[in-house]
């Protein structure tokens, strides 16, 4: 009978000296030290469009080129090229801008800093040199036709009109206030526009029912837009068009 105990005994004792009993946790130790924040530059090169596709540019000095919410700026040489030194680590937004073109952005742009870094060559459309004077819709069958003049007559080159279309009064240019773009040629030595909306597609693409008025604004373009994307919309925003535009509305029969 001892045998057994013993034997019992020894087992217990050797467990607990194995494998022990679970303690509390002790305390964390110190954070470390947070690692270096990293500085270093961003390049990049910057175009500009005429509204006469036969014309070429060649000399881009002048373009100023910002990082958002910062004071830290640059210009652009004859080349396009431009360097902004010193910038920290982070998610920068850039803005190009000139007088008489559109504004254009790089938007979302990851910098990791500790050297050079490049950013994608960007395009400034001249703004228009004339505009969008009158608009008016016509039915015929299922096609709706959106039509009007601008403000003089163009030589040699066409020009354009973009067409955005929303489901309120508001619509507008901006990305939060149009469902969709269409854009009309207005052909060399003429002054009129016109662009027709196919009614059944674009009542089955876009949910719409019978009787839904569909609100238009017309805009004179520039023939090269200096086009950026709105992330909370996945549209787009158009800068090198009009400031007013000329709008009127159809329903959908």
């Amino acid at each position: 009978m001892k045998s057994y105990i013993g034997i019992a005994l020894f087992v217990v004792i050797f467990s607990v000296s194995q494998f022990g009993c679970k303690g509390s946790d002790g305390q964390m130790g110190p954070v470390g030290p947070s690692g270096p924040l990293l500085q270093g530059n961003i390049i990049g090169y910057a175009r500009l469009a005429n509204e006469n596709p036969t014309i070429t540019i060649t000399d881009f000095r002048g373009i100023l080129v910002t990082i958002d919410g910062t004071a830290d700026s640059a210009t652009t040489d004859s080349t396009g090229k431009w360097e902004i030194d010193n910038v920290k680590t982070g998610t920068w937004n850039f803005t190009f801008s000139k007088n008489g073109y559109g504004t254009n952005k790089v938007v979302r742009y990851e910098f990791v800093g500790g050297g050079n870094a490049y950013v994608n060559s960007v395009t400034l459309g001249q703004l228009p040199t004339f505009d969008v004077s009158t608009i008016g819709t016509a039915t015929s069958g299922t096609t709706e036709t959106v039509s009007g003049q601008i403000t003089n007559t163009v030589p040699n080159y066409d020009r354009y009109v973009y067409i955005f279309w929303g489901k309120t009064s508001q619509v507008s240019s901006n990305p939060a206030n149009y469902f969709g773009l269409w854009y009309a040629d207005v052909a060399a030595n003429t002054n009129t526009y016109s662009i027709p909306f196919n009614i059944p597609a674009l009542a089955s693409s876009y949910g719409l029912t019978s009787g839904d008025t569909v609100y238009v604004a017309a805009y004179a373009d520039g023939g090269n837009s200096s086009v950026y994307t709105d992330f909370e919309t996945q549209r787009f925003y158009y800068t090198a068009i009009s400031t007013t535009p000329q709008k009127t509305f159809f329903k959908i029969p």
